[in-house]
This record gives structure tokens, C-alpha cells and sequence, in this order.
């Protein structure tokens, strides 16, 4: 009997280890969360907002963190600054849409919780780097079970300033199904690397050259975009650096809520800063960030930055489809701005080669090339998740496809990953090959059959 319980408490407890992690993980987020609405809530910067609402908004800020779709409604839409009308949505018209979106600095704050959180789950189990992989990517059933209960929290009408009432409640299914995924990820990647050996060091891998290779493409291709997010938001600070009226009107419109509030805009800020260099990054590889309906099908993007159209360059005359302005070129400077991906790629490729420990050129030729590729499946998730989608329904939902997207086009990845990493990887590769051919060759090769 005693053996039966202690073989009982034992399958049990790796189960415990993840809903205490998993309970952990929310507790921070929606602290997080809750921390910015009450600070928007105390600072006035929502008239009328009430604690009963502004509990709400920080389980949507919590949720936003996951990419939870949001269904509002309203009689008659209007937003701040007429933005409908920036956004190509008809202005007093009813709306009844879901609108999606990821405050990326509070997904990335996430899923680092959440990595450490599967690596405690899978330390409990032990064995095979799989087995605690598996093992970790349990925390993603009590924390999807935790996002879904809080799902059902939001369900409420606030009007903030110079818009209509809005009625606001998450997408039941979408805050099951996108905190689920994320923390199957996140957890499956803890659990492989909490082994005593890592998830490089173990014997999943049966040949030790693709095990450095893939090593050292994975490590290249996180370098080549944190680097270029980095350099992108440095680019955008001297731009709002030489546009000082601009930068006033932006700080201004911040803390017009008064200190208090202002301070829960620049969390907010913060938590997005990864969705701004996103969308400085694409443009800076040559990309596009734009406004879509559907995927171009029924009604061709409107591209409001990019290297040939800028915002502050408008045109005679209109864009056909969607009655936008024409847009010319940005300003010479910002070609300037190529220097973002040269730099992010050159640098990224340099680190997954010392970390790859290229041999020849064909071996450089290869890491080159396969950081390359890991790099446009790193940048398209990283452009998916950092797009807001708008999906129409009821009596707008004929217009154009009823589903727009606002951000860089995210399968130019592809392309400009081809352009930029592939290319420039195996260019890169062939040289830091071909550097360490020579190196051993200038070695001196040791003495056959001398003693030590």
C-alpha cells in the first residue's frame, strides 16, 4: 500500500509543481496589468472609468499580453482625432468587431515566466530532455484554465474620451487557445533546457556537426532581430529627436491625463516597444507597413511607409481603393536607415558562426545559409504577432472583406529574409569559412608517434 501511494504522489507531483507556476505566471501578468489601470484609474486619465472598470481593463491589458482578440460594439463609432477615418472604417456607423492585437514587451515578459515555469516542472520529472519537455509543456493546461476563467471577468461598457460607449468582452475561445499555445512553447522549451546537460549537450543529437550548425543558426537568427529591434528603436529616438514638435505633441497628448496617468502611458509605452521597432524594422529591411483588407484580393494594401511612400509625403490626388491621399517618398535621410539590417545581419551571422564553430567554407556555407532560413520563420511570427487585425461583422461586415490589417505585411519575411539573411549568410559563411581554412592550415599540424 505504501509503495502504491508514494508511486501515486510521485506521478502527482509534477502536476502540482505546474499549477503552482502556472498560478505564479498569471499572478505576475495580471499584477502587471493591474498595476497600469490603476494607474490610468487614480490619474483621472479615463473620466469615469470607476474601480469596477478599471479592474476589467487590467485583465484586458493581462490578456492583450497573449494576443486575446477583444469584441467591442458600438451604435455609433467615433475615436479620438477622427482615427476611424485613418483607419479606413466608416466614422458613426455601428460597429461589431473583434479586434486583436499583443502588447509584445508584456507577451515577451510572459513567456520568459513561462519558460523558467516549465523548467521547474520538467527538473521535478528528470530523464530525456523530451520527457522533460513533455513534462513542462503541462503548466500550459492550468494557465490556459486561468486565462479562460478570467476571460469571462470582462464584460462591461466604457466610454473613453471623445469616443461612443463601447461594450468590450474577450474572445472566449481566443483566451483559451492563444495562452494555451504560447505556454505549450514556452513550457516544452523549458522543460528540454532544464536537464543538467541543456538541450544542446544531450543525446537527441546522433551527428555532432548538424547539432553545431543548428545551434549556431538558431543563435544568428535570435541575434540578427533582436539587434535590428534594438537599432530600429534607436533610429526612431533621433528621428523624434530632429522632429521636436512632433515629440512634444505625442508627450503632451500622454500626460494630458495629468502625472499619474501619464506614468500608466509610458508602461504602457514601454510594454509596446517592441510592436514599434517591429514596425520600424520591416520598412528598414525594405518591407512595408500598411493598411490591407484581407489579403489583397478585393482591395489592393495601402502602404504608408516604407523606402518609396511616407506618411509625411502626401500627394495630389487619391489612392483608388481606399481614398487615402497618394503618398511619395520619405525624406532622403531616412535611407539612412539600411544601415539597421546591414549592421543587425552582419552581426548575427558573425555570432552564429564563433557559436557554430565553422570549419570550411562549405560548412560556413551551410550555417550561413540555414540561419538564413531560421531567420525568416523567427521574422514572420515575430511581424504575425506584432499586426492588429480588425474583423468586421453585422451590417459592416460586406464592406471591402471585413477584415483589415494595420502593420508591416508579414510574409515579406520571406522575401527579405531571402534577400538579407540567406544571401548575406552564405556570402558571410563562405568568408568565415574560408578564414578558418587558412588558420589551419597555418597551425602546425602535431608530431605522428611522438610521446607526450
Amino acid at each position: 500500500m505504501g509503495d502504491t501511494t508514494s508511486v501515486s504522489a510521485g506521478r502527482l507531483r509534477p502536476w502540482i509543481v505546474a499549477f503552482r507556476e502556472a498560478a505564479l505566471v498569471a499572478l505576475a501578468g495580471l499584477a502587471l496589468g493591474e498595476a497600469v489601470s490603476f494607474l490610468v484609474l487614480v490619474g483621472g486619465g479615463v473620466p469615469g472609468l470607476g474601480v469596477a472598470n478599471g479592474i476589467r481593463g487590467g485583465v484586458v491589458l493581462f490578456l492583450s499580453f497573449h494576443h486575446v482578440g477583444m469584441q467591442v460594439a458600438t451604435g455609433s463609432l467615433h475615436l479620438p482625432h477622427h482615427a476611424e477615418i485613418a483607419l479606413g472604417i466608416p466614422s458613426g456607423a455601428p460597429i461589431d468587431a473583434t479586434v486583436a492585437f499583443a502588447l509584445l514587451g508584456g507577451m515577451a515578459l510572459v513567456l520568459w515566466l513561462l519558460v523558467r515555469a516549465g523548467g521547474r516542472v520538467g527538473e521535478v520529472t528528470g530523464g530525456r530532455p523530451r520527457n522533460r519537455g513533455l513534462s513542462g509543456a503541462r503548466v500550459a493546461v492550468p494557465y490556459a484554465l486561468v486565462t479562460f476563467v478570467l476571460g469571462w471577468v470582462v464584460n462591461s461598457a466604457v466610454r473613453f474620451p471623445e469616443t461612443s460607449p463601447i461594450a468590450v468582452h474577450p474572445s472566449h475561445a481566443a483566451s483559451l487557445l492563444w495562452p494555451l499555445g504560447l505556454a505549450v512553447a514556452a513550457g516544452f522549451a523549458g522543460g528540454v533546457r532544464s536537464g543538467p546537460e541543456g538541450a544542446w549537450g544531450s543525446d537527441w543529437w546522433e551527428y555532432e556537426e548538424w547539432r553545431r550548425r543548428l545551434r549556431g543558426a538558431l543563435a544568428g537568427a535570435f541575434r540578427i532581430l533582436l539587434v535590428g529591434m534594438a537599432l530600429a528603436v534607436v533610429g526612431f529616438l533621433v528621428v523624434a529627436a530632429v522632429r521636436p514638435g512632433y515629440t512634444a505633441q505625442y508627450v503632451a497628448a500622454g500626460f494630458s491625463g495629468g502625472p499619474v496617468a501619464g506614468l500608466g502611458v509610458v508602461v504602457l509605452a514601454v510594454l509596446a516597444i517592441p510592436n514599434l521597432a517591429l514596425w520600424v524594422l520591416a520598412p528598414a529591411f525594405g518591407g512595408c507597413v500598411e493598411v490591407s483588407s484581407g489579403f489583397a484580393f478585393t482591395t489592393g494594401p495601402y502602404c504608408f511607409m516604407s523606402y518609396t511612400h511616407a506618411a509625411v509625403h502626401p500627394l495630389a490626388g487619391r489612392d483608388v481603393f481606399w481614398g487615402f491621399p497618394k503618398l511619395g517618398p520619405p525624406p532622403g535621410a531616412l535611407w539612412a536607415f539600411l544601415v539597421v539590417p546591414a549592421v543587425a545581419v552582419v552581426l548575427g551571422l558573425l555570432h552564429a558562426m564563433r557559436v557554430a564553430d565553422v570549419r570550411s567554407r562549405r560548412d560556413g556555407l551551410a550555417v550561413g545559409a540555414l540561419t538564413g532560413v531560421v531567420f525568416i520563420g523567427v521574422f514572420l511570427v515575430a511581424l504575425l504577432l506584432s499586426t492588429v487585425t480588425i474583423r468586421l461583422k453585422g451590417s459592416l461586415s460586406d464592406v471591402n472583406t471585413g477584415y483589415y490589417r494595420y502593420g508591416p505585411q508579414p510574409f515579406d519575411a520571406f522575401e527579405l529574409g531571402i534577400v538579407w539573411a540567406v544571401i548575406g549568410g552564405m556570402v558571410v559563411g563562405w568568408l568565415s569559412g574560408r578564414r578558418a581554412e587558412r588558420a589551419a592550415a597555418r597551425s602546425p599540424a602535431p608530431a605522428a608517434g611522438r610521446s607526450p
